[in-house]
């Protein structure tokens, strides 16, 4: 956001996503909300080596860093001071967060190297850029790019020094029409996206070989203010914010042909409303919306998006603000858990949910549980997530032979139940079932980790077609053993031609079954065809004792996974 004179022009959209009416809340659960601080701008994200997930949040006064790994629970570990400024960007590379300002100071350099106490080890750049806007970061490339700056963009390199990068080269509109001032960018495959807001235009970059840049296009975007603009990872699609009232201020571009952008759909909710920040994820555009909070659009056919969820974050009176309301969202953590930052009302952990259709006689439908799976060694009652339909009713939430009563769980909306997963007295593979006056839910299955459960657990490893994983483990004679592997998304071609567990997240079983060693204590798996075009499986391997399942002799103390080959 920049301070700018507003001019109203009306024009008749030609291309529209969804309608045009009043905001409705669907298919978005707030988790939870954090608000410590006043005022807040953007917010982005980091997942430590471990797998633990954290919130960047900007404040007015510094960086706020928390931890979200539960989303239901989050808690601040760090609060890095800065300028005072109410602009306040910033972006996570490697075990480093990088944080700029739009009034002074440079760059501030924040080492996560113990996320649950980060510490700022360097300011850099502070006479070469004065005001800061935004940054942005090609992750391959490991370059920093700041935007917004008194030499337009500087570019800078990680990978000679991530904390206090060597300068590489600047840009300043050399090619493109217009002012040269940009406000945003994105960059990956050699391409910066720019948008420079001030001339109206949304331009592609060539950086691929710095300190060269030239342009390759640009184009004017519907209501000539352009403040930000994301790419999907193929490079086929772009999403362009104006930060101006409009029915054109938020357009999908095919970028397939990079010399020449060409505008396909329109996302504008029209009226009195500003879009701010879009991102885009697989098929679904993310988008920060200032009052009207945070919008998902389903871009799967991108010439014809569809909203797929939406949350207002404003309080009370803060719709009356133009803008107010969402600055930022984040939708790239790997559990899927979306931050959105509310200028008001600070952080807002989110979910997407997928519709679950209830049961054909009012019974609860249940879709997925979070987490993946229960550590009951390492955790302590950690908090469990189920997403369905017709939630609202439910009376019991049943989880192996344990039955947890209202005041055990917490009803967050038609779609959502949490509760603090009990010790129970099932290991390794226990059914959950939701319960209404109408009946039971079909259940969904989730892997647990008890004391003394003999586990290998490989956590889940994305397979590429092709592809192979091997695993290895050891076992005490008389120990039981099963295999199961879960894949997202759920593969119906290998249905049948595995004999262990197979289920989407294990909230779809498809066939649970022991498998049978052979000489010498190996088992050789058979293989899965997969289509050339490939599934994106993801595996979830894990062995574990089961009563009544294969019993190892005594003289067969290791198993090992010799390969799956895909």
């Amino acid at each position: 956001m920049r301070s700018f004179t507003v001019c109203v022009v009306l024009f008749l959209a030609l291309i529209t996503a969804g309608s045009l009416t009043a905001q409705t809340d669907f298919n978005v659960t707030r988790l939870s909300r954090l608000d410590e601080h006043g005022t807040y701008n953007d917010v982005w994200g980091y997942v430590a080596p471990d797998g633990r997930e954290y919130a960047l949040l900007g404040g007015q006064g510094g960086t706020i860093i928390i931890n979200a790994t539960d989303p239901v629970n989050p808690y601040e570990v760090g609060f890095i001071p800065g300028v005072f400024c109410g602009w306040r960007d910033l972006k996570s590379y490697d075990r480093y967060v990088y944080v700029v300002n739009d009034c002074s100071g440079g760059v501030d350099v924040i080492d996560m190297l113990d996320p649950e106490s980060p510490v700022l080890v360097n300011v850099f750049g502070s006479s070469l850029l004065g005001p800061a806007h935004n940054v942005q970061i090609d992750v391959d490339a490991e370059t920093l790019y700041v935007c917004g700056t008194s030499v337009g963009i500087a570019i800078y390199d990680l990978a000679a020094n991530p904390v206090n990068p060597p300068l590489i080269t600047t840009w300043n509109g050399q090619g493109v029409p217009g002012s040269g001032y940009t406000h945003d960018l994105y960059v990956q495959d050699g391409l910066a996206h720019v948008a420079l807001i001030n001339a109206g235009r949304y331009a592609i970059l060539d950086v691929s070989n710095l300190p060269s840049i030239s342009a390759v296009s640009s184009v004017t975007t519907g209501e000539d203010f352009t403040h930000s603009v994301w790419a999907n990872v193929d490079g086929t699609v772009a999403v362009t914010a104006d930060e101006a009232i409009g029915t054109r201020n938020l357009q999908v571009w095919d970028i397939s042909n990079k010399s020449s952008p060409l505008l396909i759909s329109n996302l504008s909710q029209g009226g009195n409303t500003i879009p701010h920040n879009p991102f885009i994820r697989d098929d679904t555009a993310y988008v920060s919306y200032y009052k009207r909070g945070f919008i998902a659009f389903d871009l799967s056919d991108p010439a014809n998006p569809v909203k797929s969820g939406e949350y207002s974050t404003v309080g009370p009176g803060g719709a009356s603000q133009l803008f107010g309301g969402a600055w930022g969202c984040y939708p790239f953590q790997p559990s899927g858990f979306i931050y959105v930052s509310d200028i008001q009302r600070g952080l807002h952990t989110l979910r997407l949910n997928e519709p679950c259709a209830p049961g054909a006689a009012g019974e609860p439908g249940l879709c997925t549980a979070w987490p993946e799976r229960v550590n009951m060694v390492t955790d302590s009652s950690p908090t469990v997530i189920l997403s369905g339909g017709n939630l609202t009713g439910a009376t019991e939430v049943r989880i192996g032979s344990t039955t947890l009563l209202p005041g055990s769980f917490s009803i967050l909306d038609d779609q959502t139940i949490t509760f603090p997963f009990p010790v129970v007295s099932e290991q390794n593979l226990v059914d959950i079932r939701v319960v209404n006056g109408s009946g039971s839910s079909t259940a969904v299955y989730m892997p647990i980790v008890g004391v003394g459960s003999p586990v290998l657990d490989s956590g889940p490893q994305a397979v590429a077609a092709g592809g192979a994983i091997s695993l290895s483990l050891s076992s005490d004679p008389g120990d039981s053993q099963f295999l199961a592997v879960s894949s997202t998304p759920q593969p119906s071609i290998i249905a049948g031609k595995i004999s262990f567990a197979i289920g989407a997240g294990f909230s779809d079983l498809l066939m649970f079954a022991p498998f049978a060693a052979g000489p010498g204590g190996t088992t050789n798996l058979p293989p899965v065809v997969v289509p050339a075009s490939g599934i994106g499986l993801t595996f979830y391997l894990q062995f574990a004792a089961v009563d009544g399942a294969f019993t190892l002799p005594a003289d067969m103390s290791n198993v090992a996974i010799v390969s799956i080959q895909l």
